[in-house]
């Protein structure tokens, strides 16, 4: 393509390329463009551009040809009902071993990393209603819902930490490492990885630049997570500036929007909800020690450095997987409001943490009828509605105190 063909091109699309930045487009694609080799490698790449310039896209995508393939080796015979396929329990057996199986992979990996496959069963993210019973299993989607159990394992994790965060009085260490992981963020869009990944690495990395700074005499812990609270920030906006293309949409990071978590979101908390389960139910006994007084378990021969130093570990990535649900800008109240109301009704470690994942799985259930009924980010509604209850609570309790006392 000549230089002058070039321009017009790009002064053509400039327009459309403004309005659907950030945006979400979703693609329906099959026939002749799947079969064709040479076609499927030109959709597939221009899906990628799309995704450089800032469009966030969605392929719906069949495999007719492989389904029927796959039909005919294994030896089930396809019905047909006025023109359309009968889908039996052994045909959809077929169709979702070669969709989840083949097809969907193979897609995903001329995408060259800038996408991710998922099935409608996974999670139960896809409801149907059935449209006709002579035709099996064909259906129309009437929902497609990835929060409930993202919201569950949000609950659970934060639950857990939270609650050592709040004990050990880490609020502010971990706002800082909060704001600090938006430099892996940016990091990740400027070398083309995940931007959850990068964080991650970052905000860990951070957590034991902390740690290890607030040890030495001549550095005040406040002053330690200053340093890496603005050194995040500074990167993430130099990497996110640097980034090539258009600048990336940022408000999924900076303020959350539970529906929008994919697969591998729910796959990090459910892998970082089992972890931090096994490690509390281990250990339960010295974490209480070390988040209540060091020096005693110290004494105890507890190694405190080594735990310190892990559960600093799962703070920075229990942040990192809510990023999603909330954002950089609120996710620490994620860590602190249920433990504070929590801490109303109970005083024993283990009891907050229950309390704690109900509380914060009520807050996610209210903020997302909030966000559905008022139409504002889901982030902001679900903290806002946690800090409801927290002063419902807190009124509640007051006032039942004021009147055992007049008794």
């Amino acid at each position: 393509m000549k230089n002058e063909e070039m321009a017009l091109l790009f002064s053509e699309a400039t327009p459309y390329i403004q309005k659907y930045h950030g945006k979400t487009m979703v693609i329906k694609y099959g026939g002749n463009a799947m079969i064709n080799e040479t076609l499927k490698n030109a959709v597939m790449n221009d899906l990628v551009t799309l995704t450089l310039l800032g469009v966030r896209v969605v392929l719906v995508h069949g495999g007719g040809p492989a389904i029927n393939e796959m039909l005919k080796k294994v030896g089930v015979e396809s019905h047909f009902n006025n023109g359309l396929r009968v889908t039996d329990d052994a045909t959809m057996e077929i169709v979702q071993q070669v969709l989840a199986g083949k097809v969907n992979k193979d897609l995903v990996a001329k995408l060259r990393g800038r996408g991710v496959g998922l099935c409608g069963m996974d999670g139960q993210m896809l409801r149907c209603t059935e449209l006709d019973p002579q035709l099996g299993h064909v259906g129309e989607i009437v929902h497609v819902d990835a929060t409930l159990i993202g919201s569950l394992l949000a609950s659970i994790v934060c639950g857990i930490i939270g609650t050592y965060i709040v004990t050990r009085r880490l609020v502010f260490i971990s706002g800082g490492l909060t704001h600090a992981s938006f430099g892996g963020i940016g990091m990740g869009l400027y070398m083309g990885i995940s931007p959850i990944l990068s964080a991650a690495v970052f905000s860990v990395l951070s957590a034991f630049g902390v740690e290890w700074l607030s040890r030495r005499k001549d550095m005040r812990e406040d002053s330690a997570i200053a340093v890496f609270w603005t050194l995040g920030m500074a990167l993430g906006i130099i990497f996110t500036f640097l980034s090539p293309g258009f600048a990336p949409d940022l408000s999924a990071y900076l303020f959350g929007n539970i529906l929008t978590i994919t697969l591998s979101d729910i796959a990090l908390l459910g892998g970082l909800a089992i972890l931090l389960i096994l490690f509390f139910s281990l250990f339960l006994h010295p974490i209480i020690y070390v988040a209540f007084d060091r020096e005693f378990a110290r004494s105890q021969g507890i190694p405190t450095q080594a735990f310190e130093y892990i559960l600093m570990m799962f703070i920075a990535l229990t942040i990192v997987a809510c990023l999603r649900m909330v954002g950089i800008v609120l996710v620490i109240s994620l860590l602190t409001i249920p433990q504070m109301t929590a801490n109303l009704f109970s005083h024993r470690f283990h009891r907050i943490i229950w309390l704690s994942i109900g509380i914060g799985y009520l807050s996610c259930l209210g903020g997302l009828l909030i966000s559905y009924y008022l139409n504002v980010p889901s982030g902001a509604a679900i903290i806002f509605f946690s800090i409801i209850i927290y002063a419902i609570c807190k009124g509640g309790k007051s006032v039942w105190l004021s009147l055992s006392v007049d008794k």
